[in-house]
């Protein structure tokens, strides 16, 4: 599965995301303001023009951090599971 997102948080603004399955992967690319992404126990903080490879099968979250609002874009590549 591969899904292209455009999101805008506010100012103080969190989004909890659950695990993805096994391998996940998002790529995330920030337009404007500051969004810090957290994976487990690791957080980085990205400015306007900031990107970042993420492997998301743990819980993770997306913040809205300053000022302003963060408008940013997300690829995830989702591997489905192997059903028998």
């Amino acid at each position: 599965m591969f899904e292209l997102w455009s999101w805008t948080l506010v100012p103080g603004e969190t989004y909890e995301a659950d695990a993805h399955s096994p391998g996940t992967r998002e790529l995330v690319s920030v337009s404007r303001g500051r969004l810090v992404v957290t994976v487990g126990n690791q957080s980085i903080s990205l400015d306007a023009g900031g990107a970042i490879r993420l492997l998301t099968d743990s819980p993770h979250s997306y913040a809205c951090v300053g000022d302003e609002p963060v408008e940013f874009s997300m690829a995830v590549l989702e591997r489905e599971l192997n059903r028998s």
